[in-house]
């Protein structure tokens, strides 16, 4: 295709090809630094709150590095594209590339497809890195936290002097060296398994193989407070996998691979219809009695376990749409950002990106949780958590439609 510009014919092909090389070179760039920067600050705060939460010492960051970073990633890609889409169009906009273009007959919706097909590549990106994340990066972090269990502990009470997980509970007085001095340990009782507590002089822990071994001096056990005994030394043994919560937290929707879901899903309305099952055979039963009631029939009420399953159900149903809508958000984030910085082109960048920023998140972040919520809770339909997208889609189509137009 050429064009005529004042006797002198263009080929616009060519200068087409130069142009989207260059828009793409720049993208990449001015992605490249903001990226890495972003990712590295999400990286330190994510880093840091896990040895908070979990009482890590310095030895395990380079150990959970890896396992967060796919996270830190997720959070960093979206706001680092806009950054970066806002810089480059912006730039152009206020050099006046895009007149420029725009006087050689190039359609300024084609400026834009480098960037576009950068952000589609990158939202499938963020979408296998957030279900990289939930899955492995979880279950890594677990797992690191599980082979330093005894170390954590100490940790914890070294700087806080109390302990807590799963059923067990341990304040101390003060630590010294692997020393616990005067502790007080707590174990919830489990079913009709009474609680106990512990009151010790000294104590010690070490974590082996899979238990966490306690060992007290001059001990007083007492047993839900009804009987006592004294010891000169004890010990007990509890299952690593109850303090770091690794069975429940793994089986939750949230941890689970997008390729699990569907099994987990079919296996979790199996369980729905068998109770489902159980109940019209309670109903059955207690008809054929003359007792319409569950208490007397000697099967337990179905009504919380049925409310339980269909919650799980709803949340199975929604985790692979809200990790796709999360991903998508780059594509969203780089539409809005790029067509708001040639639209505002005598704007400066900081204003260009605060103001496609700001609205992102009054509006976007808003709308999504708020439909995640309703699509969690069985309100809406899963698909509803795509409706922020949705929003900056349409809003990006309309500056686009505008600048096509002048």
């Amino acid at each position: 295709m050429t064009l005529t510009v004042r006797g002198a014919r263009v080929d616009k092909s060519p200068a087409m090809t130069v142009l989207q090389r260059y828009i793409l070179g720049e993208l990449l760039r001015v992605l490249a630094l903001t990226g890495t920067s972003l990712t590295g600050f999400m990286l330190l705060i994510g880093v840091s709150a896990e040895l908070l939460r979990q009482g890590l010492g310095p030895a395990h960051v380079v150990r959970i590095i890896p396992y967060v970073l796919p996270n830190a990633l997720v959070f960093s890609l979206p706001g680092a594209l806009l950054l970066s889409v806002t810089v480059l169009y912006g730039r152009m906009s206020a050099a006046n590339e895009i007149l420029v273009a725009k006087s050689f007959g190039i359609h300024p919706a084609r400026l834009f497809v480098p960037t576009l097909v950068i952000s589609f590549l990158l939202s499938l990106a963020t979408v296998w890195l957030y279900d990289l994340a939930v899955s492995w990066g979880f279950r890594g972090v677990q797992q690191v936290v599980l082979m330093s269990t005894d170390q954590v502990v100490y940790g914890v009470l070294k700087t806080r002097k109390t302990f807590q997980a799963g059923g067990l509970s341990i304040v101390v007085r003060d630590v010294v060296d692997r020393t616990l001095v005067s502790p007080v340990l707590s174990f919830s009782g489990k079913g009709d398994e009474p609680g106990v507590t512990i009151r010790a002089e000294s104590g010690e822990l070490r974590a082996e193989g899979t238990v966490l071994r306690l060992k007290f001096r001059h001990a007083t056990v007492e047993i839900a407070s009804q009987a006592r005994g004294h010891f000169q030394e004890i010990e007990r043994e509890v299952p690593l996998n109850e303090l770091v919560g690794k069975h429940e937290a793994l089986s939750s929707p949230g941890h689970l691979a997008l390729r699990e879901i569907p099994d987990e899903l079919e296996r979790t309305r199996e369980e729905l219809a068998l109770v489902h099952q159980k109940r019209a055979a309670a109903t059955a039963f207690g008809l054929l009695s003359g007792n319409l009631g569950y208490r007397d029939t000697g099967i337990p009420l179905p009504g919380a376990e049925i409310k339980y399953i269909q919650e799980r159900i709803d949340r199975l149903r929604t985790e692979g749409p809200r990790r796709w809508a999360t991903g998508f958000s780059c594509l969203c984030f780089a539409l809005v950002g790029a067509t708001m910085a040639v639209w505002r082109k005598h704007a400066e960048i900081v204003n260009i990106f605060f103001s496609c920023y700001a609205p992102i998140l009054v509006v976007y972040y808003p709308l999504f949780i708020s439909a995640l919520e309703m699509s969690k809770s069985g309100q809406m339909p899963p698909l509803v958590v795509w409706t922020g997208n949705l929003v900056l889609a349409v809003w990006g189509l309309l500056l686009l439609q505008r600048i096509v137009r002048y």
